[in-house]
């Protein structure tokens, strides 16, 4: 399929340097994030998709599929957008074009049951939130382009939400661009990532190509916690390790040892699912950290050994 969209030497100025630059990028089919810090340039890129900002110079190429009395493109603002005049429900009713789904049945779906009658200004802001995507599923357009959605809800209860969203446009072959500062969004719902730093594209391409493949240190840290050796750091900590490159906390491991074993633990350093954990390596008096996944870790003072764990990295990905 061609692409979406297609960046040519694409700059939108900005006060200090370009809010945004962008050349030879293509937008592909299926479900993209772009993720990125606050200011990075994510809402920049979004405005420029759906024709709210445009390039200062070069061009941007949309090839967006037509036909079928269906919505090329619904954008969903940061702001959320919704309109002031109607209702919960209204905002469905509106644009809603899927007969397989009712707007009750949506709203319920999304967790808005009971407020079919309300007003904006009586919705809080998570409610407000869950609208603006129920309204762009109800839409059901070939391109539903989000900025930061479902913000305002809980994790616990985003990832359902989320889920649902997709599956909705994976049964109509449509495609979804959102927006987000969290990798853990990219990594469960997203099947191509656009990275973005500084208003400068710092990677695009399949997101597990990129999560366990990444051509830079930066690229890595961008996806999530990463362990990286530099060339000739790895002999030191991992024997057999492969310089230049990243292990995640899941490639890792600790293997308590005999005593005279080159590396001590001094200190853990709990996250939840990982634990950064602090190794003195005693024949050179180095110390350096490394993210693990959290369970079965030795204690501190224990000699070890890190060593890799049974392969968890993938050969290839389809994207």
């Amino acid at each position: 399929m061609p692409p979406l969209w297609t960046f040519n030497t694409v700059v939108v100025r900005g006060a200090i340097r370009p809010r945004l630059t962008c050349d030879g990028l293509q937008l592909q089919p299926g479900i993209t994030a772009v993720l990125g810090e606050s200011g990075a340039g994510k809402s920049t890129f979004l405005n420029l998709l759906v024709g709210f900002a445009r390039p200062d110079s070069g061009e941007l190429c949309a090839a967006l599929p037509m036909g079928a009395d269906r919505l090329p493109l619904f954008w969903v603002p940061q702001n959320d957008g919704l309109w002031p005049h109607l209702n919960v429900v209204e905002h469905l009713d509106a644009v809603r074009r899927a007969e397989d789904e009712t707007s009750e049945a949506l709203l319920d779906r999304m967790e808005l049951s009971g407020l079919e009658k309300r007003q904006i200004d009586e919705l809080s802001v998570g409610e407000r939130s869950r609208l603006a995507v129920a309204r762009a599923v109800a839409a059901d357009a070939w391109v539903t382009v989000l900025d930061e959605p479902l913000a305002h809800v809980d994790r616990a209860r985003r990832g359902p939400l989320w889920r649902h969203v997709l599956a909705r446009a994976a049964s109509g072959n449509a495609s979804v661009v959102f927006a987000t500062h969290s990798p853990r969004m990219v990594l469960g719902h997203a099947t191509r990532v656009i990275l973005l730093r500084e208003g400068r594209v710092l990677a695009e391409g399949c997101v597990e190509d990129l999560y366990w493949r990444p051509a830079t240190r930066d690229i890595a840290e961008a996806l999530g916690p990463v362990n990286w050796f530099e060339v000739g750091d790895a002999a030191r900590w991992l024997p057999g390790a492969e310089e230049g490159r990243n292990y995640r906390p899941s490639e890792l491991q600790l293997d308590v040892a005999e005593q005279g074993a080159p590396l001590r633990v001094e200190a853990l350093h709990f996250s939840g699912e990982t634990t950064t954990v602090e190794l003195w390596h005693e024949p050179s008096g180095e110390r350096r950290g490394f993210t693990l996944h959290t369970g079965s870790l030795p204690t501190v003072g224990c000699p070890v050994h890190l060593i890799c764990r049974p392969s968890v990295n993938p050969e290839g990905a389809s994207c």
